[in-house]
């Protein structure tokens, strides 16, 4: 494409993103959070950035400790949906599958809602209203009689994406009565639906494919890291590593068959600070990692599908980061390593 045509076609969505990249909390405000004496002084300080409205909804000054959460996940996901919305038409699917585990978020609640018999009341408050399942969408599938037929009314009201995804949670949730069990059949769903999808981007947008690719290897280490300290064989995981992320299945294999998890996360080519044995720690690392090849990847991207998909990790890492912050005191996380973590 000509540099006239990507300026017609990425002109409006690429300024639009550098904007809100302009409001993504600087390392300064991180900083002042972690060292804030309370969770009064840590609201008041959010109340001048741009989580300001997502806290308003939550009480504003006087929001509850255990309700930040869920106004931090609100901006997300705020976030990702106006990143769909100003990309251009015909890429809007691609961008779709991206930011899908923020679309399935309030399923998840729902579907965790209605295998314990709560009614919507119960988890109206921590829904995101936003996106393909909006509160009310998730309103009339929670009044549905039986959690089947919850299943299959979010079915029939979903993006085409998510079908396949929807159908093979109901059905892992009749074979294990298992709310869990589902979500987690909906987590693996969403990241073979972005391995799908990096696949068909490699012609077209090969620097975004890179940074989806990322994903699926980071979501991999996950997977490997929890197996590797519960002492279980690779045979018992194969089938949860995603293929056609950057480090392939079979390089996983090799690696899982080291002594010890520092060598095998020596052989996966990683460098990690601090023990892996921290998984809060050890994802924000990695988070950190991806953050910083997925810059220089689209450094040099000018009008283009990348520089979007960059802002997916960029604001990720920043909801990461501020939830560290938020939690510092409560882990027990000295102001120093926490320096340290943000850096």
């Amino acid at each position: 494409m000509t540099l006239l045509g990507r300026a017609l076609k990425y002109g409006y969505s690429n300024t639009r993103v550098k904007g809100m990249e302009a409001k993504l909390l600087d390392p300064a405000t991180l900083q002042r959070i972690g060292k804030a004496s309370g969770m009064s002084e840590i609201i008041a300080l959010l109340y001048e950035t741009d989580y300001k409205q997502s806290l308003t909804e939550f009480g504003g000054l006087n929001a509850k400790a255990a309700l930040i959460d869920f106004a931090i996940n609100k901006n997300l996901a705020e976030h990702m949906e106006t990143l769909v919305k100003i990309t251009p038409k015909d890429e809007q699917s691609l961008m779709r599958i991206l930011v899908a585990r923020w679309d399935l978020y309030n399923v998840k609640l729902a579907i965790e809602a209605k295998s314990r018999g709560n009614a919507f009341e119960s988890i109206a408050a921590y829904l995101i209203d936003r996106g393909p399942f909006n509160s009310e969408l998730i309103k009339q599938a929670i009044e549905k009689k039986t959690i089947d037929e919850l299943f299959d009314f979010l079915r029939q009201n979903s993006p085409k994406e998510y079908i396949e995804i929807l159908q093979k949670a109901k059905g892992t949730y009749i074979s294990e009565k298992s709310a869990l069990a589902a979500a987690n059949e909906i987590d693996k769903g969403m990241y073979k639906l972005l391995a799908d999808a990096s696949e068909k981007m490699m012609k077209r947008h090969h620097n975004a494919a890179k940074i989806a690719k990322m994903q699926i290897d980071m979501q991999n280490i996950i997977t490997a890291i929890r197996a590797k300290l519960a002492g279980k064989a690779y045979s018992q995981i194969s089938q949860d590593i995603i293929d056609k992320g950057n480090i392939t299945k079979q390089e996983f294999a090799k690696a899982y068959g080291e002594k010890d998890l520092q060598s095998m996360l020596s052989a996966l080519r990683l460098r990690l600070q601090g023990s892996a044995e921290d998984l809060t720690k050890l994802e924000i690392n990695l988070k950190r990692q991806m953050l910083n090849k997925s810059v220089r990847i689209v450094r040099n991207s000018v009008l283009s599908f990348a520089t979007l998909a960059a802002y997916i990790y960029m604001k990720e890492l920043e909801v990461i980061s501020l939830r560290l912050a938020i939690k510092a005191k409560q882990y027990g996380i000295g102001e120093e390593e926490l320096e340290q973590m943000l850096a």
